[in-house]
């Protein structure tokens, strides 16, 4: 039986496999020898690379899940995050998600006042994004979960917050104090310590951003 939904994926999801093979400095053939058997190595090699170089106008989806599963399997057993890719994960359409704001240099979040949504892949689909205006990675997309009070993963980790008393958003390295409130901190690759930027503020919500995304022009959307 083939599933419908298959029947409406037009290419595999190629820039995420290129993302996850940069992040975590592996080769396809290193791949290709960890999900399929060692004799059949040369055959896999070229079936896999006509899978992933598909064309749109190719009406054929043999093969796309079995590959999409292997794929998720070798990165979700490599990978230390906690965030873990569904068997689908290379063969699912993108979402289009929230861009609340834009971070500056000064450690706050401007939020927008249009609203502009940015396409992301399925498995990041539950995060909200943060634009990058200034610095190496201006042109970028910080993503985090819905601000919660109780994400303590946010302590001691680059993170997005709150602040209690004007709702305003900051971002940067959260130091938490023993009195419930938390130092917004910026660190520095070349001198290797923390400077507080905001001192004992006290905080409605926060939440760690968890991946760093460059989107295309033509993935963005203005809401009207």
């Amino acid at each position: 039986m083939i599933d419908t939904n298959l029947k409406k994926m037009t290419t595999f999801n190629k820039k995420l496999l290129d993302q996850l093979k940069q992040k975590h400095n592996v080769t396809m053939d290193q791949i290709i020898k960890q999900i399929k058997p060692k004799k059949e190595f040369s055959n896999w090699k070229v079936k896999i690379s006509r899978l992933i170089n598909k064309k749109d106008t190719d009406p054929s989806h043999f093969g796309f899940l079995e590959l999409s599963e292997n794929l998720a399997d070798f990165f979700n057993f490599i990978s230390a995050d906690p965030e873990k890719l569904s068997p689908t994960a290379f063969i699912d359409k993108d979402y289009w998600i929230n861009c609340v704001g834009e971070c500056v240099d000064t450690g706050e979040i401007i939020l927008y006042k249009t609203k502009w949504k940015v396409k992301v892949p399925k498995y990041l689909s539950h995060l909200e994004a943060y634009y990058v205006r200034q610095g190496a990675r201006r042109g970028k997309i910080r993503l985090a979960p819905k601000l919660s009070l109780t994400n303590f993963k946010a302590d001691y980790s680059f993170s997005i917050i709150k602040q209690k008393r004007t709702n305003k958003l900051f971002y940067g390295y959260l130091k938490p104090l023993s009195n419930g409130k938390v130092n917004i901190c910026d660190f520095s690759a070349i001198k290797d310590k923390l400077e507080v930027l905001y001192p004992n503020m006290e905080y409605h919500s926060k939440a760690p951003i968890i991946h760093t995304f460059q989107p295309r022009e033509q993935d963005w959307e203005l809401v009207k």
